[in-house]
This record gives structure tokens, sequence and C-alpha cells, in this order.
């Protein structure tokens, strides 16, 4: 329960091995997370980076998960998500990047809100296009699923 909402509902095994709000995970799991937002294509790149450099940092993640990270978010926005927009028009993208790490870094969730590109008919086949076979390789090697469902794309990085 918190604050008079009730949460959860069922054993402490079913509560704490499969919870099914994001609340309760985070709660469970000692969650921490990162969010940035991209509104236009010129956006500061440095400053993003920097911040979830900064994250890593203080969220004591294993170095390979951290720069699994940066690199996850580079590669991304620059073979994909950017190069979309820019052939489609789209001069607002609206990205949303949440980042979610878990007590003990050992992989990391990342969720993209990407409705502006959906709403646009863009499909995340159609993103991967930009990318060339070494970013693409890249991006294998990290992702250990993914999907991307109304919008929004949605990576475990480990």
């Amino acid at each position: 329960m918190n604050r008079g909402e009730l949460w959860e509902a069922g054993t402490p095994q079913q509560i704490f091995e499969h919870p099914k709000r994001q609340e309760t995970y985070e709660f469970v799991f000692r969650v921490r997370s990162w969010q940035w937002g991209i509104q236009d294509l010129d956006y500061d790149y440095h400053a993003m980076m920097g911040s979830l450099e900064e994250f890593c940092t203080r969220q004591f993640l294993e170095r390979r998960i951290a720069n699994g990270c940066q690199l996850m978010m580079e590669e991304l926005l620059s073979q994909n998500l950017i190069p979309a927009a820019q052939d489609r028009g789209i001069e607002n993208p609206n990205l949303s990047f949440t980042l979610w790490v878990a007590e003990g870094g050992k992989s990391a969730q990342l969720e993209v809100d990407a409705r502006s590109y959906a709403a646009a008919g863009i499909t995340f086949q159609d993103m991967q296009r930009y990318s060339d076979s070494y970013s693409h390789s890249l991006l294998e090697k990290m992702i250990l699923n993914y999907s991307y469902e109304d919008g929004i794309l949605r990576f475990t990085i480990g």
C-alpha cells in the first residue's frame, strides 16, 4: 500500500518476484532512473551524454553496462532516430528517454517514447534502415531484448 492505494496483491513471493506495477518494481529492486527529453533536432548532445555518464557513475554501474548505455544512446540517435526524423521532415521529434537500473548494476532498461514517429507512420524497421553495418552490429551485441509497440521502444542492455 502507498498513501491508501493498494499497489499489489498476492503472496510475498508473487509480489517480490513478479511485481505488476513499475512503482513496486522500483521499490523492491531499488531501481533508479535517468530521464532526458529531446524536443527538436538541435539538441545539446554533450549535455545529454554528460548527464547520462554522471548518472551511470552515481549508480555504480559496471563499466561494461555504463559504456553500453552511452553507446546505445549515441547509436540510436545518430544512426536511427535523427536520420529518420530528418528524412520524414519531423522537426520536433519530442523524444523522451528513460533509463532504469536496479541495485547491482548488472543490466539496464532503456525506454524511448517515440510516439511522434509512430504518428508519422515510422516503424522501428524504418528507423533501422539508416544504420550502417557497424552500428547495427554494435547495437546487436549490447541488446539482450527489445520491443517496439505504439511508438515506445524498450531495450534491455546487458
